[in-house]
């Protein structure tokens, strides 16, 4: 009996082990068959960055998005930076009048000179602030204009004057002088009167200070414009009487 039951024992142990053995077994074949699908199993493309996730070379900038640098017309009517306008050259005629006056000033006194087109003038402002101006040349060039800060022109220039009356036993005379100096100059323009004469004489007389020579231009009385003597009257000049 003792044989039989110890002979039952191993047999079950036997039984055991077998089917222990079997489940390891089998744990282990589906251990390696879900290795092997694993393995096997594909990567989702949706996983792997895409050709569209890298930057495309057709997002670089286009050449026509860049500024261009031609400058179209303005249509405003504005001016464009070539129409720039130049500057009003001195003695145009479209500033001065044959007289070398300006449409804003008056004609004290003009003459052109002897055989010449060029001419003296003494130009007054209409309006305020009062000024005097020299200027002599021609309409389309200015030769010379004084003085070139017309603010305080009359303190700059002086008028004289001489009378003598008596008719022709006493030779009378008129005699009107306008001066005014420059670095190296004296300006002395005369309108002068005598009995003996029907006609003015007028001219200027330039002296050079340094050398102490006068060059004098007669002028065409015949083209005479206004006179001198109305500075006698001027409270803004001053006036000497010879």
């Amino acid at each position: 009996m003792k044989k039989k039951g110890i002979l039952v024992m191993l047999v079950l142990l036997a039984l055991l082990t077998s089917g222990c053995n079997d489940n390891q077994n089998q744990m282990s074949s589906i251990d390696k068959k879900e290795q092997n699908e694993v393995t096997k199993t594909p990567v989702s493309p949706t996983s792997q960055p895409g050709p569209s996730s890298e930057p495309s070379p057709t997002t670089e900038l286009s050449p026509t998005a860049e500024p261009s640098l031609t400058v179209e017309p303005s249509l405003t009517g504005e001016p464009s930076s070539t129409a720039v306008l130049s500057p009003t050259i001195s003695g145009s005629s479209s500033e001065y009048d044959e007289s070398l006056c300006r449409e804003d000033e008056e004609i004290l006194f003009s003459f052109h000179l002897t055989d010449s087109r060029k001419v003296v003038s003494i130009c007054l402002s209409k309006n305020q602030p009062s000024y005097i101006v020299y200027r002599f040349g021609t309409a389309e060039n200015i030769e010379l204009e004084y003085p070139d800060d017309l603010s305080h022109s009359y303190d700059l220039f002086t008028y004289s004057y001489y009378l003598r009356g008596g008719g022709q036993d006493n030779e009378s005379l008129d005699l009107n002088h306008l001066t005014f100096e420059t670095e190296d100059y004296t300006y002395t323009l005369s309108e002068e009167y005598s009995y003996e004469s029907s006609t003015p004489l007028v001219k200027i007389v330039v002296h050079d200070r340094k050398t102490n020579k006068d060059t004098e231009l007669i002028g065409d009385n015949s083209t005479l414009i206004g006179t001198l003597i109305d500075l006698r009257e001027n409270p803004d000049i001053t006036v000497v009487f010879e």
